[in-house]
């Protein structure tokens, strides 16, 4: 992002309350993207960045700008219920596997802040998917909804 006088701003680090203020889907491509360049050029843990990285391009790649992630997935009318199933299951293993991560002593203050609002984010990306899917989805079906809600 750039601020008013033209400079470059990084709103994860620079404002890390305000990241986690905003509502779901509030990010736009080009921040994530951010983000994910950071954690490439970090000296976070490997495993942490892996999965971070996964699951901060899986975030990415399952919506356009601010379309929620299951709208996403209805829109792709080629994608079975069973590649949907795949998909969601991916981006959920991604987060809890960057959720155990979050506290990890090794990093900082700022990787914390980066991961908190990271996984805010995914988090209202999951919960805003399963609330938006019909009722008979199979998607739905396949995913107990109280599982998913006691892993976040």
């Amino acid at each position: 992002m750039v601020d008013n006088k033209g400079n470059f701003k990084d709103f994860l680090l620079d404002e890390p309350e305000a990241a986690l203020q905003r509502g779901p889907f509030s990010y736009q491509d080009n921040e994530i993207q951010s983000l994910i360049d950071k954690f490439y050029l970090s000296k976070t843990p490997s495993l942490m960045t892996s999965h971070i990285i996964q699951l901060l391009t899986a975030t990415q790649h399952l919506r356009y700008a601010t379309t929620p992630f299951a709208t996403f997935v209805k829109m792709r009318a080629d994608k079975t219920p069973a590649e949907r199933n795949a998909i969601f299951a991916e981006f959920h293993r991604h987060f809890k596997a960057a959720r155990t991560w979050a506290d990890k002593p090794e990093l900082t203050v700022k990787e914390k802040e980066i991961m908190a609002a990271a996984l805010q984010y995914a988090k209202q990306s999951l919960l805003q998917g399963i609330q938006e899917l019909d009722l008979n989805d199979p998607l739905r079906i396949a995913w107990d909804e109280s599982e998913l809600r006691r892993d976040l």
